[in-house]
């Protein structure tokens, strides 16, 4: 990973990924999974993607974040959605 925002967060996504067990986190490289960037539109990197069980996007995040801005919103949706990280 060449993004420094993306391993600033690093250990703040693995925190995160322990208090919300019942959250999935997908972690998505840029540089390998370019179809990722095109099927979410990433245009900036990292980019935070939150999607239903269904896939469709419901909120999204840009640039280097904070940890207590990340459960905000995860609480703000009761987190029965997936979490989609493109680095």
């Amino acid at each position: 990973i060449w993004c420094i925002d993306c391993i600033v967060m690093r250990p703040m996504w693995e925190e995160i990924e322990k208090e919300f067990p019942e959250l999935e986190y997908v972690n998505y490289d840029a540089d390998e999974n370019s179809e990722k960037l095109t099927e979410f539109q990433v245009k900036d990197i990292p980019t935070f993607v939150f999607v239903n069980a269904e896939g469709q996007e419901i909120f999204r995040l840009k640039g280097l974040q904070n940890k207590d801005k990340l459960i905000e919103i995860i609480k703000l949706f009761n987190l029965f959605i997936f979490f989609i990280v493109i680095v």
